[in-house]
């Protein structure tokens, strides 16, 4: 009787555990996202670019070999390539210098410009 008992609390712990760790998005679609990606645990800026006519900024800028570019503290992010991400001291200047070589290399590579989709204020 004991062993049935610490195996059913066993396995209420691990199921509590597995809807902590993959919450459903609760729409038709079934899809789930990571518990981690929507309490936003990691730190970011933003999805930085808007998405050309027909195309993705993401993969425009993967595919310009930016995949983990950094600028001081600032880098894009490894699991999606339109985040940046503060590796911990980023600037504003960091954040900015880092856009505006991403925007370069798509450019030389695709003669797309990419656009800001957040907006820079100051100097």
């Amino acid at each position: 009787m004991k062993k049935v008992l610490i195996f059913v609390i066993l396995c209420i712990v691990l199921i509590l555990i597995f809807f902590l760790f993959n919450i459903y998005d609760g729409k038709k679609t079934g899809r789930k996202q990571s518990f981690f990606w929507s309490w936003n645990v990691f730190p970011r800026f933003s999805g930085t670019f808007k998405n050309p006519a027909n195309n993705f900024a993401a993969k425009l800028i993967e595919e310009s070999d930016c995949k983990g570019l950094t600028v001081g503290d600032a880098a894009v992010s490894n699991h999606h390539c339109n985040f940046l991400i503060n590796k911990g001291n980023a600037t504003a200047k960091n954040l900015e210098d880092l856009g505006k070589k991403i925007i370069e290399k798509v450019f030389n590579k695709f003669n797309i410009k990419l656009e800001w989709e957040i907006k820079i204020i100051g100097n």
